[in-house]
């Protein structure tokens, strides 16, 4: 959002639908619940009405830049959750992942002064959950052949076009906590 309004509309107010659901549940009418964000909250409600019906619910937050960021900040944990897929690891390490990972989450949003709600509203919980969990997803086919070394597979199933774009946030992450010198041994390890 930041960059639409540098470089296009900088006058416009935006609304950003945002958190996993896969299409094809959406589309088969079973329950699905998103986040609509946005900074004038009339506009956030507004928004809701073209969305919303009895199976896709929409709940609103406005603190639009933490949203956003809260997808990428979700990677994190499903990146280390389809690597440990790949790498035949369990429940007790998964359940592991995201305890190690929700403390560093909050500490780094406490610091960050984002609103506790941002964190975690249900359908960003549903978000962590649907991204890390499904094997639907995308990414979870590339990481989990990653993990196991089967990189020629990935090739071979012409999956390389497929972006594995969460690996990107690492980056920022390092550099932002590097910049700050927290100490966040699970973003750091990963």
């Amino acid at each position: 959002s930041t960059l639409v309004k540098d470089y296009l509309w900088d006058e416009v107010l935006l609304v950003v639908l945002s958190w996993a659901s896969h299409a094809e549940e959406v589309v088969r009418k079973i329950p699905t619940s998103v986040v609509l964000a946005g900074e004038k909250f009339s506009l956030v409600e507004k928004t809701r009405n073209v969305f919303q019906n009895d199976w896709f619910r929409c709940d609103l937050l406005t603190d639009l830049v933490w949203v956003q960021l809260c997808w990428e900040l979700k990677n994190v944990l499903a990146l280390a959750w389809w690597l440990s897929d790949g790498l035949w690891y369990w429940i007790n390490t998964k359940a592991l992942l995201f305890t190690k990972w929700l403390h560093e989450i909050l500490l780094l949003g406490k610091r960050l002064w984002v609103e506790i709600e941002t964190l975690i509203s249900y359908a960003w919980v549903w978000d962590v959950y649907v991204t890390c969990s499904s094997s639907l997803s995308r990414n979870w086919n590339a990481w989990n052949l990653i993990a196991q070394g089967k990189i020629e597979t990935l090739k071979e199933r012409k999956i390389n076009w497929m972006v594995c774009e969460w690996i990107y946030m690492l980056d920022v992450l390092e550099k932002y906590i590097g910049d700050f010198e927290w100490d966040f041994p699970f973003i750091n390890k990963l």
